[in-house]
């Protein structure tokens, strides 16, 4: 091989190394999930009561929620669903809300996370409902995440009932955190 050919390829290798080094400089990469799947709320703790402003008395918002953890084999997205445990027969659903990408883990206090769709509570209206338990009484309200298996795209009319079942019928896992609350 020719002086001046190695002295050319010798020069390619070093700046494919400088750039090599700016790029990975320059954009960290995210550090991998690990354990087991988990869900928090930095606005009340598991079994906890469930600040005011999350309520039909208060701003009537969404709280900010995030899952850590592996996402099961198989996940292509998340849903999220919030029901009153304590309404018999079925759950009255507060929310529900699809089409949330699989690298999404956080949503913030009154938003969903971008480019998803909430859906009918079971009121009928679109969007978070928060909680609004009878006067006096304590209702215990369920967050749920569910890592599903396949795209859940469903509209913002669609009912309560249907949309949790769509989400049912295409989770692989869930995980939970329920918090209190009373008026």
């Amino acid at each position: 091989m020719g002086r001046s050919r190695r002295a050319s390829l010798l020069a390619a290798a070093g700046c494919l190394a400088t750039l090599a080094a700016c790029s990975s400089a320059a954009a960290p990469t995210a550090k991998p999930e690990t354990g087991l799947l988990t869900l928090k709320s930095p606005a009340f703790s598991s079994q906890g009561l469930i600040p005011i402003n999350y309520s039909c008395a208060g701003d009537n918002v969404s709280p900010p929620l995030s899952w850590h953890g592996v996402a099961p084999a198989g996940t292509q997205s998340w849903a999220i669903v919030m029901r009153d445990l304590d309404v018999k027969p079925t759950p009255w659903i507060h929310w529900s809300v699809t089409g949330i990408t699989l690298q999404t883990r956080t949503t913030g206090s009154g938003q969903p996370p971008k480019g998803s769709t909430a859906h009918q509570a079971s009121n009928g209206t679109s969007g978070f409902v928060g909680a609004c338990p009878p006067p006096g009484k304590t209702h215990h309200y369920e967050f749920t995440v569910f890592a599903l298996s396949k795209p859940v795209n469903l509209s913002s009319s669609i009912k309560a009932p249907d949309a949790l079942q769509a989400i049912k019928d295409a989770s692989v896992a869930s995980v939970s955190l329920t918090g209190r609350f009373a008026r």
